[in-house]
């Protein structure tokens, strides 16, 4: 799922030139990702996996324990901007590929890889690359 987590943030995240707009393509991203999942599991469903990715990358990405993640109509990381100026954008859209690769991981462990491929096709469409999320790699 990594390299499918990867294609999903830099099609999110592409052409962000400020922390403020990379922030708001991170919290989309994860909005659209809510969506998603909140369908099959609800928000406390997804509020689970997200805060259990949340923990497994925790030592490489320890922004992640403090900053506040608000899970509603619209997700939220409190002060990810300042989080992105601090740590760079690189570290950040690292750390956010990771975190979405182990919910990726995590939902496919819960409804299955072909299930979680299949869901993620719908909600990127218009995702780039040269196939279909999952059809060469999981």
């Amino acid at each position: 799922m990594t390299e499918l987590a990867r294609r999903v943030v830099r099609h999110e995240t592409a052409e962000h030139e400020t922390a403020t707009e990379l922030a708001i393509g991170i919290e989309r991203m994860f909005q659209r990702l809510r969506e998603l999942v909140a369908n099959l599991v609800g928000d406390a469903g997804f509020g689970a996996v997200l805060a259990r990715a949340s923990h497994l990358n925790k030592r490489a990405c320890p922004w992640l324990e403090t900053s506040t993640i608000v899970i509603g109509p619209i997700v939220v990381f409190s002060g990810l901007a300042a989080v992105v100026e601090r740590e760079g954008a690189a570290r950040v859209t690292g750390c956010t590929t990771h975190l979405l690769s182990d919910i990726l991981g995590l939902l496919s462990r819960f409804v299955g890889e072909d299930l979680t491929l299949r869901l993620v096709n719908e909600v990127w469409k218009d995702l780039p690359g040269d196939t279909a999320p999952g059809t060469s790699e999981s």
